[in-house]
Formats: structure tokens, sequence, C-alpha cells
């Protein structure tokens, strides 16, 4: 019985070494996540002009607009050997996500400070 458990716990645990998420990975679910909340954003008189001028710039040209955003962010990806965790913080709002057997999830998603 405690062979088959053991079995079991190593066969996950190189599994999890062999399949946890990389960087990169954590670096496109990070822009995925901005980029949504930019869609989410609407063009309001509410706004300071420049904000505004600033969505639409990001509306109309996201791919710039998210490696603006990106060079204001501090990240840190921590590799745990079975399982990853990544952490950005700036501009008022941060993420923290972990990774383990090709999955990445951000409890939270992206959340003000």
């Amino acid at each position: 019985m405690w062979r088959f458990l053991f079995l079991v716990l190593a066969l996950g645990a190189a599994i999890g070494f062999f399949a946890k998420p990389a960087e990169d990975k954590a670096e496109e679910l990070l822009g995925e996540m901005i980029l949504e909340a930019i869609n989410r954003q609407d063009i309001s008189l509410e706004k300071s002009a420049a904000g505004n001028a600033l969505l639409l710039g990001c509306k109309l040209r996201p791919s710039d607009c998210l490696n603006l955003l990106r060079s204001q962010l501090t990240t840190q990806y921590d590799d745990y050997k079975v399982f990853s965790t990544y952490a950005a913080q700036g501009l008022g709002h941060k993420a923290w996500c972990i990774g383990a057997f090709t999955t990445l999830t951000c409890p939270g998603g992206l959340q003000p400070n």
C-alpha cells in the first residue's frame, strides 16, 4: 500500500517537473489579461482628454501599447521544480499566477493594488 502511494506521488512530481509552464507562457498570459482590461474600458467624458487619447491609442495599436505597459511593470518568475509562480505589479495593479501541469492560473486576474 505504501509503495503504491509513494509511486503515485513520485510519478506526479515527475510529471509536474517536466510539464510546468515556462516564463514565456506567463508573459503571454499577462499580455492577454492587459489587453482584456483595455478592451473592457470605454472612452467617456468622465476621463481626461489625455486618458481618452491613451485608451484610443491602445485600442488602435494594442501590440505597441502592450509593449509600453510591460515596460512599466515589475515581474518575477519563480521556478519551484514541480510548479512555478509568476507575479507582476505596476501602474496601480497586480497579478499573481501559479503554474503546474502545463496550466497557468491567475486567481483573481489583474487586480487593483
